[in-house]
């Protein structure tokens, strides 16, 4: 499908967005790292597309433990289209990664002004990380009722999930 869309409008980075976005959810994250790493090597690209990109890049690398690489990603989204919610949530994993749950919390705060199930799956493991039990379990009740369902997440937030749901099995089995 991608093939032929392509072939239609070579130059449409959206089409280049969506199958990076297809290619994570589908588990290929190095076909949708390499996805990306194409669109923003393209000369004439638009910084709100590029920003686009950078976002949807440093999402997949920070499940590869590429951090660093993330950060400079997800900060230069930042500083071109501002503090969306979406670009927040990013930046939170990014925090999270690197083991601040203050700034991933602060973040997360600031993105679930647009909520979505993942924001609040995001938050769930953050206030976790950060010994928040009552926060962290109001998040995960939040990310149900905006319909969190497994088959919908990416690979690594449904690892998030299964360490999460783990986690707090074994806190009740205590």
């Amino acid at each position: 499908m991608f093939a032929k869309a392509r072939r239609l409008d070579p130059d449409s980075a959206m089409i280049q967005i969506l199958q990076g976005a297809l290619m994570e959810l589908i588990g290929k994250p190095e076909e949708s790292i390499a996805t990306y790493r194409q669109l923003l090597a393209s000369p004439h690209l638009p910084p709100s597309i590029a920003a686009r990109a950078s976002n949807n890049l440093a999402a997949v690398l920070i499940g590869r433990k590429e951090t660093d690489e993330a950060r400079t990603l997800i900060e230069s989204a930042v500083a071109e289209l501002g503090p969306h919610p979406t670009l927040l949530d990013t930046q939170s994993l990014v925090w999270l990664a690197r083991g601040d749950t203050t700034r991933a919390i602060g973040n997360l705060k600031e993105a679930i002004l647009a909520p979505s199930a993942t924001t609040y799956l995001h938050m769930a493991v953050a206030a976790h990380e950060a010994r928040m039990a009552s926060e962290c379990r109001a998040a995960l009740i939040n990310a149900e009722s905006k319909g969190l369902r497994k088959e919908r997440l990416n690979a690594d937030d449904r690892d998030r999930l299964v360490a999460l749901d783990k986690a707090l099995s074994e806190q009740i089995d205590r």
